[in-house]
């Protein structure tokens, strides 16, 4: 499992696909950010216990739900790791659990602050 490689002008986080999941409805997608903002770290965790623990049954449950709220925010490429995790959770391939849960790790980390701006401007577009 190859790190992922990007370039400066990749979208890590669709702001247009995730204004159009909801029909631009602003206020729900600044309320659905928060609370993604204040999952995250305990899926993340979940997903990080299922792989210390070689779990495979734990591992595609948590990886799926993962997929599914960055996918409805538009995060492709950290939809796509955890789709990765999800899929060695299916398989039970665990062997390559913790390479791909080193890449939505690094997703994660540039996907934070693209949330962070987005709910800023989502916040000032409100008044």
């Amino acid at each position: 499992m190859e790190p992922s490689k990007h370039s400066k002008d990749d979208v890590v986080l669709d702001r247009k696909v995730a204004l159009g999941q909801l029909d631009g409805d602003v206020d729900t997608l600044a309320m659905l950010l928060d609370l993604f903002r204040a999952d995250a770290p305990n899926t993340l965790e979940a997903i990080r216990k299922a792989v210390r623990e070689n779990s495979a049954n734990g591992l595609r449950s948590a990886a799926h739900k993962f997929k599914g709220s960055l996918s409805a925010l538009g995060a492709g490429y950290a939809m796509k790791a955890a789709l990765t995790l999800e899929t060695i959770g299916r398989t039970g391939a665990m062997a390559e659990a913790q390479a791909a849960l080193a890449i939505l790790e690094q997703e994660v980390v540039r996907l934070e602050p693209e949330l962070a701006d987005f709910s800023k401007e989502l916040r000032s577009s409100q008044h």
